[in-house]
């Protein structure tokens, strides 16, 4: 399709003897850059009269032509700082945009939307921020780590790929469990289960196998069933689990039937054997320090509950359509926040930050990502998801071809990811990279010494235990002394 800016045809001029067609199209450069310039002539029965190309190559050189850019301040994507003199435009993907520029020979010009950073577009093709002033015609090409974003692609189109990125999180660092939760530690929650279910069978086992014992083989004899109940059973049980034997397990000359003797023995032999694994839990508890589970994966970021946040929503524009129900429930939990909001929220333990992974390495950080929130922050280990970085174009951009080009030569030569690492040493704080990075190695403590923490559990069950006895110790005097 041919619009009236491109190639026009003029009038049919009829004359006596033939017919004639001119074809002109604009000049496109600059200066003057819609002056008509004719590419050839058409005559019936004779054809073309210049045998010229009617798609002429009008981009080579453009003379000076403005190329209007659209971007936001991302480092290392791009870098704008319009308060110094002169102003710097920077950053490795306005190089690849500027290497384009100088290639034909134009100048460009820059128009921002700052505020509302990526931005959105709306159905009737307008918008605000980057994406909109592209869909709008209002600048040639936008870029600061622009995805292949499915709803923006209506109205604009996409570059071939330089490179790609990670969307990760840097979240709350593990905390060291309290000290009342040590005894609890030594095992897993499977495993107190499973003892827990062992301690009532072996109750009703014992309970239901002295009844029996006593019925068959101690009617005649005279031998007290000291487990006669399922609760003499129960504290019986207990105290085997702590290692108390009965008294009267110990005093041979008590006398007890053969069965229920044995089976005492071999229930002592498997608690003794439960008690040690215990023990020796609980000695590594003690040891080494313990910490809440960390967050490293999409799915454990998910499991928790956590919020995690950014000051744009263009971080979730990849993944929000997604039926992947693990990426559905991070949309849901995703929050916006201006940069104030959330810088005070980077120490409280309680939201998850966006931060960008980028293919050599580095990562792209927010304002409010500092060495200082880092000391409460850890790097997730995978990305939530990732994507190809493209810049962002108007439909039917005259450029795309040749510009498609250029970024296909600089990424095979590497050229794409020198630049990355030049921008990050040139304008980015390494000691805020390395914070980040360094947030995942583990600090190596040594043992640690016994503490007052470290028995706060203990003394917890001793506390509730006599608190226990008490309690119980004086509502059974209350019942007794009005019952008689």
């Amino acid at each position: 399709m041919i619009s009236k800016k491109e190639t026009l045809v003029n009038p049919r001029i009829k004359s006596s003897y033939e017919n004639k067609f001119k074809l002109v199209t604009h000049k496109f450069k600059f200066p003057n850059p819609e002056e008509e310039v004719l590419l050839d002539v058409w005559i019936s029965n004779k054809g073309f009269l210049r045998k010229a190309s009617l798609y002429p190559d009008k981009i080579t050189n453009l003379m000076g032509k403005p190329f209007y850019i659209t971007t936001i301040s991302y480092p290392p994507f791009s870098v704008l700082d319009f308060e110094v003199d002169p102003p710097v435009n920077d950053g490795f993907e306005f190089r690849i945009v500027y290497e384009y520029i100088k290639k034909q020979n134009m100048t460009y010009k820059g128009v921002y939307d700052l505020e509302n950073l990526w931005g959105a577009i709306w159905p009737n093709g307008s918008g605000n921020g980057l994406s909109g002033l592209v869909a709008m015609d209002q600048a040639d090409i936008g870029f600061a780590a622009v995805y292949l974003w499915d709803d923006e692609y209506k109205f604009t189109d996409y570059s071939h790929a330089y490179g790609y990125s990670g969307i990760t999180v840097v979240a709350p660092k593990p905390i060291s469990l309290p000290g009342i939760m040590i005894p609890l530690l030594p095992f897993a929650p499977k495993m107190w289960l499973s003892v827990c279910i062992y301690l009532i069978l072996t109750t009703v086992v014992l309970y239901g196998f002295s009844i029996a014992t006593h019925k068959l083989l101690g009617a005649d004899q005279n031998i007290t069933n000291r487990y006669s109940t399922l609760l003499e059973c129960g504290f019986r049980i207990l105290g085997l689990l702590v290692l108390q034997v009965p008294n009267d397990e110990r005093n041979q000359s008590v006398p007890r039937l053969i069965p229920m003797r044995h089976l005492v023995n071999w229930l002592i032999l498997q608690f003794v054997v439960i008690t040690t694994a215990y023990g020796g839990g609980l000695a590594m508890v003690l040891t080494l320090p313990r910490f809440t589970p960390p967050i490293e994966t999409a799915a454990d970021l998910a499991a928790s509950g956590l919020p995690w946040a950014a000051m744009d929503s263009a971080f979730v524009f990849g993944i929000k359509s997604s039926p992947d129900p693990i990426l559905r429930i991070l949309t849901h939990n995703f929050c916006v926040g201006s940069e104030e909001e959330l810088d005070k929220r980077t120490s409280t333990g309680d939201m998850a930050f966006v931060v960008e992974r980028l293919q050599a390495g580095h990562f792209a950080l927010p304002p409010y990502i500092t060495e200082y929130s880092m000391e409460y922050l850890r790097l997730m280990k995978d990305d939530i998801f990732w994507g190809h970085c493209v810049f962002m174009v108007r439909k039917g951009a005259p450029h795309i071809e040749k510009f498609n080009k250029m970024v296909n030569y600089l990424k095979e030569a590497g050229v794409t990811l020198h630049w990355e690492g030049q921008v990050v040493r040139e304008f980015l704080n390494e000691r805020q990279q390395l914070s980040v990075i360094q947030s995942r190695t583990p600090l190596d403590l040594g043992p640690t010494k016994l503490q007052l923490e470290h028995l706060e559990g203990a003394y917890f069950l001793l506390f509730m235990g006599l608190c226990l006895s008490l309690v119980t110790f004086f509502a059974e005097h209350i019942y007794f002394r009005y019952r008689l």
